[in-house]
C-alpha cells in the first residue's frame, strides 16, 4: 500500500485476528507518487479514492488487514 507505515501514532491493542495494521498520515499522500505495484483495477480505484478523502479531508487512514 502505497504511503503505509507501521509505526502507528495511536497505539491499538495486537488482537490475535489482525496480522496488521497500518498508517497512513494524509499529509504524506502524493497521488502524483504513488505505486500500485500488485493491484487489480479495483484495489486502486479504492486506494486513490481513500487517499483522495484524506487528502481533502485532512484525516488520516489507519488500515486493518485481516
Amino acid at each position: 500500500i502505497p504511503f503505509a507505515e507501521f509505526s502507528l501514532p495511536i497505539k491499538f491493542p495486537e488482537p490475535d485476528d489482525f496480522p496488521a495494521i497500518t498508517f497512513v498520515n494524509h499529509e504524506s499522500i502524493k497521488l502524483e507518487e504513488a505505486k500500485y505495484d500488485g493491484l487489480d483495477d479495483d484495489q486502486i480505484a479504492q486506494l486513490k479514492d481513500w487517499f483522495s478523502q484524506a487528502v481533502n479531508n485532512n484525516k488520516d487512514i489507519y488500515l486493518f488487514y485481516h
